[in-house]
């Protein structure tokens, strides 16, 4: 698979997902058209990032990239996080893994390459976000120093992190 064809699946992705309706409870094509247009925008602007990591841009990157352009590209707030979270290894991988039969080897490769750098930046894009209900946690605080030294200190890695 491309990079391009790969942040088109991403981005081609999130828009059929909002197109399906009904969807009891969240965005679709016939609730609030404000929602809607802000869910189009951003899932639009998120494709040059899911390019970039489909290029080989590190993950962490790629994840501050596209909170950044989903912000800017609307006034909705958060629109797409947990689906870019999702989405952008998954962009990385299925290049790498240029067929489907080969992808989820190469997710669990991508996802195992992303080292404390790649969660530092993650957690500053959800930061940056600021989605709601995050609250105070005693692990992996998005709003405390703490964690970012915590992160640096012992060199965390993605995989290890999010561990249950």
């Amino acid at each position: 698979m491309s990079p391009e064809d790969a942040a088109r699946c991403c981005t081609l992705g999130l828009l059929l997902e909002l197109a399906t309706s009904p969807k009891p409870g969240l965005v679709d094509r016939l609730s609030n058209p404000d929602d809607y247009a802000y869910f189009t925008a951003s899932a639009v602007a998120l494709y040059p990032c899911f390019l970039k990591a489909a290029r080989g841009t590190p993950v962490g990157d790629a994840v501050i990239c596209s909170t950044r352009e989903m912000m800017s590209w609307q006034r909705g707030g958060n629109t797409h996080l947990g689906s870019l979270l999702l989405l952008t290894p998954l962009a990385k991988a299925a290049v790498e893994a240029g067929k489907i039969e080969g992808l989820h080897r190469s997710l669990e490769k991508t996802l195992k390459q992303m080292d404390y750098r790649d969660l530092h930046k993650i957690l500053k894009a959800i930061r940056i976000v600021g989605p709601g209900g995050l609250g105070k946690v005693a692990y992996l605080d998005v709003n405390s120093a703490r964690t970012y030294n915590l992160v640096k200190h012992r060199k965390l890695s993605v995989v290890e992190a999010f561990k249950p």
